[in-house]
């Protein structure tokens, strides 16, 4: 019934403290007040979804949900964003960029259910939706993340130089075993189809102040603990250092506070509250001049 869910992947925050509820087994965007009592509901036209959402609100605190759409009846669908005004209507369809994934699948023979698995280190598309109205994008094939408006301009571009770090024969071998599941399920695995390197980077996200944090590919043990953090001009400031693993989905940043969700070695989850420390003794790459360092984060709670 309304105010009830089913399979409910994702909460959205609005700026006055109100919330969405993708309950989207349900197909609708179900709203609550800051008390939880449920408002009212929005019709998801979309058919199709997944356990990670997604979607967010943007400074209007309108909807937007990230999609595949089938153009004109198109054999071959696309990345897009949808957007959609506070009755609920879809104002737009905004193309996002489009990166075809190296996979391994199954097949898809005599109709049966198909399988399909990423190839381990491939290089992937980071996607990163800015409710200031921006995409920001990038193949990690190499370090180069790019500031785009839903329009198709292109802001800014962000490079640096950096290594990529070389997949070693340990790597490999643990990256098959993990494909156990896969060849069980009548999938081909082949050790010749994984990169000889690491991707350049894992993941990006824009603050609250609008600094781009990008997590590079690092050890596995200091991985969504350090960070390359950039200005919002798109200047290089140095790399933070995190007390605490950020998590591989969007942390929430307030001020010089930021909120993620980490799991202990029982998987039971928790919301940590870390303190972002800022010093001004760094300078900015490629433009001179000085400039803030990179952020900090400390731990203060973890309720």
């Amino acid at each position: 019934g309304p105010g009830e869910f089913r399979n409910a992947t994702a909460i959205r925050m609005r700026a006055d403290g109100t919330f969405w509820v993708a309950d989207v087994a349900n197909g609708r965007y179900s709203m609550h007040d800051t008390a939880g009592t449920y408002l009212r509901a929005l019709r998801r036209e979309l058919t199709s979804y997944s356990f990670w959402w997604d979607g967010w609100v943007d400074s209007a605190g309108n909807l937007a949900e990230a999609t595949s759409v089938n153009p004109g009846g198109a054999a071959r669908s696309i990345p897009a964003l949808i957007r959609f005004d506070s009755a609920g209507a879809m104002t737009d369809t905004v193309a996002l960029p489009s990166y075809d994934l190296r996979t391994w699948s199954t097949g898809n023979a005599g109709g049966a259910r198909m399988m399909i698995v990423e190839i381990p280190f491939a290089p992937d598309l980071v996607l990163h939706p800015d409710p200031r109205g921006y995409i920001w994008w990038g193949v990690s094939d190499r370090y180069r993340i790019v500031q785009q408006r839903l329009n198709g301009d292109t802001v800014r571009i962000v490079e640096r130089e950096a290594m990529p770090r070389a997949v070693s024969s340990a790597e490999r071998d643990r990256a098959m075993e993990r494909m156990d599941f896969f060849r069980q399920a009548g999938g081909t695995v082949r050790r010749s189809d994984i990169p000889d390197v690491h991707p350049y980077f894992r993941s990006a996200f824009v603050d609250d102040r609008g600094f781009l944090w990008v997590m590079p590919d690092v050890s596995e043990g200091e991985m969504s603990r350090r960070f390359d953090i950039f200005d919002p001009e798109g200047r290089y400031l140095g790399r933070a250092t995190s007390d605490v693993p950020l998590g591989w989905r969007t942390p929430v940043f307030r001020g010089d506070t930021v909120y993620a969700v980490i799991t202990d070695s029982l998987d039971v989850p928790y919301v940590v509250r870390a303190r972002i420390e800022r010093s001004r003794h760094g300078s900015a790459v490629g433009q001179g001049g000085r400039s803030e360092a990179p952020a900090l984060p400390r731990p203060t709670a973890t309720p």
